[in-house]
């Protein structure tokens, strides 16, 4: 398939968004643990979905590679279509019940969620070498990602609060579209604050857009990739330490050690809370978050050395209060 017989996306109709406070979505989702909550949605958020399309069997592999994949990706890469149809009615399904369910889902107290679907770029492009191919689709996903924002700029905004959210991919999106839409312009003054998880965020990245390295500061950004203590990423080091990282247990850069001790604030399939006993440390020379996980979470989560499938599960309840502190933050700033 080439890239130009993929249909974009019309953002008109509500199918090509995966969640809109127009229709129902997994973004709903609220644990039981959480049926209590206040709910006061004073902002929104626009979501940016990480990477899904993985293979052409959804849902069959995983984004967590090995190098021996790895490799074998880079031999096959033209076996794949470099973007996804945003009709793949098996990839939407995926991507609702995982990402959106369980990453989206994290604003729905403070605000109304929206997360187009996009021509997404195959998780290939980014173990690939940079070409006009891997560029192109990068390209066409933005591309995307813009149209659906310029439409919520102009049939749901009407001067609302916004927070820019994402992960991986959507992340990768998400810093360019701080650079066209709020870098120094007008629109940020609207930024609640931008939560770009599972990507590398380099310092000086933006013109104006401040680092927003204290819980309650708006109008800005912040990010942290996470890792199982010990693991030392071997692309990393490439990245000379130019990465920003924020400790979303307490919202701040600090290097030292924070323990939550006998609080529980990740989520396990959306239902129920993570065993106590987490820790999390920022790595200065690296600028990544290496996490302790304590012996009683699942198997398969202490498997995976990088953490990346659990940016936001690990630190679901955090994320979630801090929007709202945030939102309030904002309000009371006005």
């Amino acid at each position: 398939m080439k890239l130009s017989s993929i249909k974009a996306p019309d953002y008109r109709q509500l199918k090509n968004w995966a969640a809109s406070p127009h229709k129902p979505s997994p973004s709903d989702l609220v644990p039981s643990f959480l049926s209590e909550e206040d709910f006061n949605k004073t902002a929104d958020v626009f979501f940016i979905h990480p990477t899904t399309y993985l293979c052409q069997r959804h849902g069959r592999c995983s984004i967590m590679l090995d190098r021996t994949e790895v490799n074998r990706m880079r031999a096959r890469a033209n076996d794949e279509p470099w973007n996804s149809d945003t009709d793949d009615t098996a990839l939407n399904a995926f991507t609702d019940q995982g990402t959106i369910r369980m990453q989206a889902s994290a604003f729905n107290r403070c605000a109304r969620v929206f997360a187009p679907r996009y021509r997404q770029a195959h998780v290939k492009t980014f173990f690939l070498k940079p070409s006009d191919a891997v560029q192109a689709a990068f390209d066409m996903a933005y591309s995307d990602i813009r149209n659906a924002f310029s439409y919520y700029l102009e049939h749901e905004n009407n001067g609302r609060p916004v927070i820019i959210a994402g992960h991986s991919q959507g992340s990768f999106h998400g810093l360019r579209l701080l650079r066209e839409f709020f870098d120094g312009t007008s629109l940020q003054r609207q930024l609640v604050c931008a939560y770009l998880p599972g990507f590398q965020i380099p310092h000086n990245h933006f013109r104006q857009l401040p680092f927003a390295n204290t819980p309650e500061m708006t109008g800005g950004y912040l990010g942290w990739r996470s890792y199982q203590r010990g693991t030392v990423p071997e692309d990393l080091p490439a990245e000379r330490g130019d990465s920003l990282c924020v400790n979303p247990f307490i919202w701040n850069d600090t290097i030292f050690k924070i323990s939550l001790g006998k609080k529980e604030y990740g989520i396990e399939d959306c239902t129920h809370l993570m065993p106590q006993g987490m820790a999390a440390t920022i790595e200065p020379r690296t600028g990544v978050l290496l996490v302790d996980l304590p012996d009683t979470v699942p198997e398969k989560m202490k498997r995976h050395q990088n953490l990346h499938l659990y940016d936001y599960s690990l630190f679901w309840l955090c994320i979630r209060e801090n929007a709202a502190l945030r939102i309030q933050s904002f309000i009371d700033k006005q």
